[in-house]
Formats: C-alpha cells, structure tokens, sequence
C-alpha cells in the first residue's frame, strides 16, 4: 500500500492531502487507521477482491475523505472518542450500528456518529463513501458560538440523517465546496468561513440534542449537584479549582461528582472547567480594545491559565488559530 502526498496544488498549510491503495489488509488497517482512528476490519466477501482505497483532506480538526474496499467488510472502531464522523454512501449501502441504535444508509440518508459510543459499519461490496470526520473540540466551539454558552453536555445527534431534504443537501453541498475549493488551493480566508459552515450547518440540519438551544430554547435543567458546581465554574472561571474543591462545593465525593458530569455532560468537571476558561480568553481576545494594552498572557492568567504554552496549544486544538491570532484580527 502507498500513502502519498497529493501531486495537485497544495491546498492551504492547515490541510493536507492522503491518498492511499492497497490490497493488503493488515497495512489498510493501519493506515487508514491514522486517518480516522483505530479500529478492526473484518473481510466478509472475497478477501481477493479487497482493493481499499482513500482520497482524504484532513486538518487537526476536520478531515474529508472518500473511501471504498472492493468487496464487503465490516469496519468496528468502537468508540469514537474525540470526533464525530458522518457517512454518506455515494453508492452501494451500509448498516450502521450505534449503542442500541442500527441504520441501513444509501445515497439518500448518512449516518451520523457521536463520540461516545460502540459503532460499527457494515459496507456492501460496492459502497463508496464520503465520509467526514470533525473534532469535538471544533463542533462544541461551534455551538458555543451559536448559543453564546459552552457546552455543557455532549451534544448527540440521531443516528439517522436525511439528506435528501433541503437543508441535508445544503450541507453536502458545503462539504463538497469546501472539498473543492482545498483541492484548488485556496486561501485560508476562503477556506475557514466554509470549515465553520460545514459545522454549523451540520447542526441546522440534522436532529440533535442542541437544535433547540441553538434556536433559543432554554437548556433542560441539570441535577443540584451539578448545576451548583457549574454555576460556581461559570461565575468564577478563574478560581483556583480543583476537583477536591468542586466536590466540596456539590458536597458529594469526587468520584461521584465525576460520576455525575460523565452522565450528565458527557466529560469530566475539570474539563469542564478548562472550557468555560477558553471561552472566555476567546471572548476578551476578540472584544480587546486597540491600544487597551491587553496582552494574550494578561487574558490567560486572568481565567486561570498559568502555563501559556499549554494555553496556547488547548486554545489553538479547540478554535483552530493561536490566541495572538484572534487579538490581531478583533
């Protein structure tokens, strides 16, 4: 098998270009597995009709890719973990298994998977897809830029997605324009506003948990525990939290408020913690006056961050620029 880079135009920096045949099955596990994440790979067809092939875009945060096999397999990645992948079959078909969820898609209805639990795909010998992977990091950004609040659950969608509806069309539409526009080397102004509509309109357009906050709707209310230490987090972002403390503040144990947060919002109160301190760094770097004198350390170590490397590493995975980038640019 050969991974090599594109002999087209480099698209952007940020992207680049994965191309990858072969009819070995161990070596396409593995390097497909460096695309998306590692998972098992069982030949149900004739193993001598295996031909794997993958055109693939990928950032940090986003990748686009389109994927055959040549005969039927099963593809078992178990949990996701830090992205969401969505499937659609440019033809053949492919049934989907998600928790206790299960789907056969075609070209009319991808399928959408969530981070946090089992999932496993099951392609015909004639399934070609495009399939998209986005970081959670980068699709919670996007929703807190739509609500004006960070996260505070996992936001899960239904593992069925109609794309044959305006709005489902609409956003295959952007993949592809975005697709298109990175294989013509575009510029990164060019480039990101359609990284954020493909996010954004993915949220529009199919159902999940946070379509009614990302309309206006309040959010569902969460138990006393964990709304007590969340209040005191977005209150005071700064603090010197610890999960001792913020177990102290909910009056239960640490596992047990850990216990809570996993079921509740889907990751960890320190975690927590870190994003709403990201959130608020983006929103005094993009509101910083010109000439105020405000530097991306002040702002860091006001909400809490005493290690600016690190900052700048959490910051730049979950936004996509340094933080110097967005104070340069508001």
């Amino acid at each position: 098998m050969t991974a090599t880079p594109s002999q087209r135009p480099e698209a952007a920096l940020r992207w680049s270009h994965i191309a990858i045949h072969t009819t070995d099955r161990d070596r396409a596990v593995a390097e497909v597995s460096e695309v998306f994440s590692a998972h098992q790979m069982q030949i149900v067809g004739p193993e001598a009709d295996l031909d794997v092939r993958v055109d693939a875009y990928a950032t940090d945060s986003m990748t686009i890719a389109r994927i055959g096999h040549g005969t039927e397999v099963v593809i078992a990645p178990g949990t996701l973990d830090s992205y969401y992948e969505i499937n659609i079959p440019l033809a053949g078909s492919t049934g989907s298994v998600w928790g206790d969820e299960e789907l056969t898609s075609d070209a009319s209805v991808a399928a959408v998977f969530a981070p946090h639990r089992d999932s496993l795909m099951h392609w015909s010998a004639d399934c070609r897809q495009l399939a998209v992977k986005i970081s959670r990091e980068l699709l919670d950004s996007t929703v807190e830029q739509l609500t004006g609040r960070t996260p505070d659950e996992i936001v899960e969608f239904d593992l069925a997605f109609d794309v044959a509806t305006p709005a489902g069309r609409a956003w295959v539409a952007t993949v592809e324009l975005l697709s298109e526009s990175i294989e013509l080397a575009s510029p990164d102004f060019v480039l990101r506003p359609l990284e954020e509509l493909v996010v954004s309109r993915l949220l529009v357009a199919a159902p999940n948990t946070f379509a009614g906050r990302i309309a206006g709707e309040a959010r569902p209310p969460r138990p006393r525990m964990v709304r007590r230490v969340t209040d005191l987090i977005e209150a005071e972002p700064g603090g010197a939290h610890t999960a001792s403390s913020l177990a102290a503040v909910a009056g239960v144990s640490v596992r047990s408020l850990q216990a809570a947060f996993a079921e509740h919002l889907g990751l960890a109160p320190m975690d927590y913690v870190r994003r709403v301190r990201l959130s608020r760094c983006r929103v005094a770097l993009q509101t910083a006056e010109p000439g105020d004198g405000q530097t991306v350390a002040d702002i860091a170590f006001r909400y809490g961050f005493s290690h600016l490397p690190r900052f700048a590493a959490a910051y730049r995975k979950r936004y996509g620029e340094n933080p110097s980038e967005t104070l340069r640019r508001f």
